[in-house]
């Protein structure tokens, strides 16, 4: 895969409060967002969150950045049940090309797709490393990214409101495919 981008490193359990101060200080400005504890982060290993799949960024010792790359497979699991017809037939092409789209190899009917999401993403992005706007969430998304490789995880999910700063950022420096929903 590729190396980790530096000022990034794996969360531990005794990061736990810290990650909830952070998501519950960036969480005030978003409309529903949850209230979080060290002890409702740590039950979230049942479900296959673990402390280790968060990555920390810290400056002066303050955690600016956090994100978690959450597999879910032991718990749901997505199968290819078919294509569409034109598509089924351009699959062995688009497979071809896959790696120099960027886009993921599509799997073999009946094969499970290799997924999974991010989430508890929160940054506090004022001066972080003199990053522009939006650097934090890039490195953190990218770091994501390199941890999914490694695991063999080729599609990645986020799901944000419309009006969240990082989509910016998002829509701008990575390749996605965007899926629109309503939530009522």
């Amino acid at each position: 895969p590729g190396r980790m981008p530096p000022g990034l490193r794996a969360g531990r359990a005794d990061d736990l409060p810290r990650i909830a101060d952070l998501l519950n200080d960036v969480g005030r400005g978003r409309q529903c967002a949850p209230v979080w504890s060290a002890k409702r982060l740590a039950m979230l290993s049942e479900s296959g969150l673990r402390p280790e799949d968060f990555l920390l960024a810290e400056r002066g010792g303050d955690l600016t950045g956090c994100a978690a790359l959450w597999d879910q497979s032991g718990r749901r699991q997505a199968v290819v049940r078919g294509y569409a017809p034109a598509l089924g037939r351009l699959r062995g092409l688009a497979n071809a090309l896959s790696p120099l789209t960027g886009m993921p190899r599509l799997p073999a009917v009946g094969d499970r797709i290799p997924q999974a999401a991010i989430s508890h993403l929160a940054t506090r992005e004022e001066g972080f490393e003199g990053k522009p706007k939006g650097g934090l969430v890039a490195l953190l998304l990218a770091g994501l990214r390199i941890r999914a490789a490694a695991r063999g995880v080729t599609t990645l999910f986020l799901g944000l409101p419309s009006g969240d700063p990082a989509l910016a950022t998002i829509r701008k420096r990575m390749r996605t495919v965007e899926l629109v929903t309503r939530l009522y």
